[in-house]
This record gives structure tokens, sequence and C-alpha cells, in this order.
């Protein structure tokens, strides 16, 4: 631990004192994360006999992704060892309280009141992949393990939830959700090392109570930041729609393995991504915009393709090209949010960006379920092309303005 600049590689990182602990936890905690959609659907459609009530549940439930980045300054500032254990049991007790009631009312309360107690995991793991490795190549490679290892879980979460609501019923779904949470919150809370990631520096100036309000929004670029990240992620999940419908319009394969394409080739680009990138060619500031702006663009051609390809080859093709510009777009994002959060960002700086995300990612779903209903599967890739092509343009346009400024 004394030093961190000899991180090398994903074996070193994690054989780091603390790390392996803070690793299994947090892949516990966002296991729960993953299979909680699931079971609360079902579980809330049960007692009510609603689907639109258990829509309408899961919806608030998401909506308190806006709070991510005031929890996470929150976590900085009274350190993740103290409050974990306190938001985990707030969020076990609430999620518990949907088997309890059949009340719509009462479900979308305890919906929202699970979202808002939710500690975030995510940002918390990568404060402390951030303070672990203060170069930027053990940086890539730290954040590409993160990113493969979070899309694995929630690519399974569905699956286990399912076996397990089959298993135990709805409500028992929900329960081992409430507890595989506590159990990971609780182990991670006991690791000193998140005591060390996650206090808030030392500092001598004493911030505006404007910079207080805003944390890291203040700082020059970070707000274009999540604009783009939320141009990505309005683009992305109509993507996964349109895959979904697809699959149902016929095609020689089917939805579940369109999205296994999608998955697989994220995790090896993301993989492949940290050890070569990350270890021959670490990235600078100056490049990160170049980097966004070529996946943004890539991603929009390969929706093109997507939508004018009528074959199976073709489509598979282009979701390759698709999941393999998402991992790598994840890490240079979550690179480019702690240059420009400052030092002092700590979780907040990549919170910010999981909400911008979260809330494209929302409004894109709804977005292209319209659009499937109205044209078809290929208006939504259209639609994700258009959306991923403004990103990537303003992506180019701000490293132009870089560039001019000699960043």
């Amino acid at each position: 631990m004394s030093h961190p600049e000899r991180v090398a590689d994903r074996r070193t990182l994690l054989a780091l004192p603390g790390v392996p602990l803070v690793f299994v936890a947090s892949s516990l905690v966002r296991l729960s994360y993953a299979t909680l959609v699931l079971s609360l659907l079902l579980t809330v459609q049960t007692a009510t006999g609603s689907y639109a009530v258990a829509g309408t549940a899961l919806g608030a439930y998401g909506v308190t992704g806006f709070a991510m980045p005031l929890k996470s300054r929150f976590l900085d500032r009274r350190g993740a060892r103290r409050v974990l254990p306190w938001m985990s049991v707030g969020f076990a007790v609430a999620v518990l309280s949907l088997t309890r009631t059949s009340s719509p009312v009462l479900c979308c309360a305890a919906a929202v009141a699970a979202g808002v107690a939710a500690p975030p995991v995510g940002p918390t793991v990568r404060a402390a992949w951030a303070r672990l490795t203060p170069r930027p190549p053990a940086r890539q490679r730290a954040y590409a393990l993160d990113a493969v290892v979070e899309s694995a879980l929630f690519a399974v979460g569905p699956v286990v939830a399912s076996a397990t609501a089959v298993t135990l019923g709805p409500a028992g779904a929900l329960a081992v959700t409430a507890g595989t949470h506590v159990l990971g919150s609780m182990l991670m809370s006991r690791s000193p090392l998140l005591t060390r990631v996650a206090a808030p520096a030392a500092t001598t100036a004493r911030p505006s109570r404007t910079r207080n309000l805003l944390g890291p929004l203040t700082r020059p670029g970070y707000a274009v930041l999540l604009l783009f990240t939320f141009g990505t992620g309005l683009a992305n999940d109509p993507l996964e729609v349109a895959v979904v419908a697809r699959g149902q319009e016929g095609s020689a394969v089917t939805a579940g393995l369109l999205l296994a394409v999608l998955s697989i080739s994220a995790a090896v680009s993301g993989l492949t991504w940290g050890h070569v990138v990350g270890r021959w060619f670490p990235l600078r500031r100056a490049a990160d915009w170049t980097v966004l702006a070529v996946l943004a663009t890539v991603t929009a051609l390969a929706a093109v393709v997507a939508a004018l390809g009528s074959g199976s080859v073709l489509l598979v093709v282009a979701l390759i090209v698709v999941g393999s510009a998402g991992a790598p777009l994840a890490v240079v994002t979550y690179t480019a949010a702690d240059r420009l959060g400052g030092q002092d960002g700590g979780s907040e700086a990549t919170s910010w960006v999981n909400a911008a995300t979260n809330l494209g990612a929302s409004l894109g779903t709804a977005g292209a379920g319209l659009l499937v209903e109205s044209g078809g599967s290929a208006d939504a890739f259209r639609a994700a092309a258009v959306v991923a092509g403004v990103a990537g343009a303003g992506a180019w346009v701000r490293r132009a303005r870089e560039r001019r400024r000699g960043v």
C-alpha cells in the first residue's frame, strides 16, 4: 500500500492489502442491485396484480438516482466505513417492506425510500481505485476491470433473480436481494482501505458556498463531460431495446443471443483496453476527448449499419462494434471525470457521471419503446445513431477547443 505507483497489472492491484475484501464485498452489493429490478417488479406485480403499479414503483426507484452525487459527497465527508452500514440497513428495510404491502402508494413510497438509502458503492470503489493508482496507465486498468465486473454482474443479475423467484417466490427473491446487499455492505465497511480512501482530504482553503453545493460541477469542462455522458446514455439504451425488438421480429438469432454478443464484446474490449492501452499507450488529458469522440462516432456508425442491415451476420458485426466501444467509453469517461473533478472530488466525481448516464438511459429506454411501437427496431437504431453522432460531434468540438488552448 505504501507504493501505489508500482501497481502494474490487475493481478497486482487485487493482491494489495484490503483490496480483495473490498472487491468481493462490492461485487455482492452490485449483484444485489442487479437482482433488485426483476425481484421488485415481480414482487409488486404479485402483490398488487398490476404491471402498471410494478412499473411505476420501479420507475420511482430509478428516479432516485439523482441523489447519487449527494450521497457520494456525504460518504466522502463522513467516511464510507462509518456510513455504509446505516445506509445498507435502511435500504434493506425499505426493500423488505415491499413484501408486506399490496398498497400501490406504499409500494411506490418504499421503492423511493430504497433508492434514497441505496449506498453509492460504484463511485466509492472507483474512488478507492483512483487513490491506489495515481498514474494514468494503472488507473485505466483498474477502471477497465471495474467496468467489466460491473457489466458482468448486471448481465447475470436478472438470471439469478429469475432462478431465485422460481425457487423461493418473488418475495423470497427480494429478501435474498436485501440479505446479499447487507452482507456485502457490512463486509465493505470492515475494510480499513475505505477509511483511508473515502475520508475527505484536509485543505487549508475554505471553499465558497456555491462550490460546496455544486462540487466538481464548478470545474472547467466537467459539465461538458456530463452532457456527453448523458448523450451516450441516451443512445446506448435505445440500442438494447432495438436489439430485443429486432430479435422478436424474426431475426435468425434470438434477442438473448444478440444481447449476449453485446455483453461479451464489452467484457473482452474492457479487459483488452485496460491491458493494452493502459500498459502501452497511456492516455494523457489531451487525448481524453479524442478517444471519446472516436468511440461515440464509431457507435453511431455501427448503429446505422444495424438499422440498414437486414441480415443477421451484419447485425452481429455491428453489435460487436457497439459492445467493443462501450467499455472503453466508460473507462475513459471515468478517467476524465477524475481529472476534471480535481483531487477533492472523491467518489462524487464519478457519481455525477453515473447520474447523467442513468438519466440518459431512462429517457432513452422510454423513447426507444415508443419508436419500436410506431416504426419497428430500425427506427430505434436510427435514433440511437443520431444521438451518438451528436455526442461524438460535441466531443470533436471540445477536442478542437482544448487543442487551441494547448491543453
